[in-house]
C-alpha cells in the first residue's frame, strides 16, 4: 500500500478543522499530520510538516489563506492547497487560483467531498466543489455542482 496523503487542516474555527480531522480519519489513504488556526501558523505546520495538501480556508486571522497559499506555494512546491470558504462567487475561485491552489470547495457543498478533493488535488488535478446558483432563488440550498479536470 502506497504512503498515505499527508493532510494540513488550516481553518480559525475549531468545529469545522475538528470534523474534517475526524472525516479524514476514516480514510485509509489520507493522514491528518497538522492542523493551524490562521495563516501564520499554516505556512509554520506546512514548514515543519511538508504536507502533500493543504486543506486551507480562504478568510483566516493574522494571515488570510490567499497569502498563506503563495507563501507555501512558493516555499514547498510539491505542496498542493485545496481552498475551502463559505464564500462561493468566481472572484473566490478566481484568487484561490492565481494563488496556487488547484481546488475550491465551498463550505455550503457537503464536506464529503473533502477526501476526494484531496485525492484530486495531490494528483495534480483541479477539483471544484460549488453551490449552484439559481436566477430566481440565489439563496437555495440544492445540490452542489462537483468538477474535477485532469491536466
Amino acid at each position: 500500500m502506497p504512503a498515505p496523503i499527508r493532510v494540513l487542516i488550516a481553518d480559525d474555527h475549531d468545529s469545522l478543522r475538528e470534523g474534517l480531522s475526524i472525516l479524514l480519519e476514516f480514510e485509509e489513504d489520507i493522514q491528518v499530520v497538522a492542523e493551524a488556526r490562521d495563516g501564520r501558523e499554516a505556512v509554520e505546520q506546512a514548514l515543519i510538516h511538508r504536507p502533500d495538501v493543504v486543506v486551507m480556508d480562504i478568510t483566516m486571522p493574522r494571515l488570510d489563506g490567499l497569502q498563506a497559499t503563495r507563501q507555501i506555494r512558493q516555499m514547498l512546491l510539491e505542496t498542493h492547497v485545496l481552498m475551502i470558504s463559505a464564500e462561493d462567487d468566481n472572484t473566490g475561485v478566481e484568487q484561490a487560483i492565481a494563488c496556487g491552489a488547484l481546488g475550491f470547495i465551498c463550505k455550503h457543498t457537503s464536506l464529503m467531498n473533502v477526501p476526494n478533493a484531496i485525492r484530486e488535488v495531490d494528483a495534480g488535478n483541479t477539483f471544484f466543489a460549488m453551490t449552484p446558483r439559481r436566477a430566481t432563488d440565489t439563496d437555495s440550498e440544492s445540490e452542489s455542482v462537483v468538477e474535477h479536470v485532469e491536466f
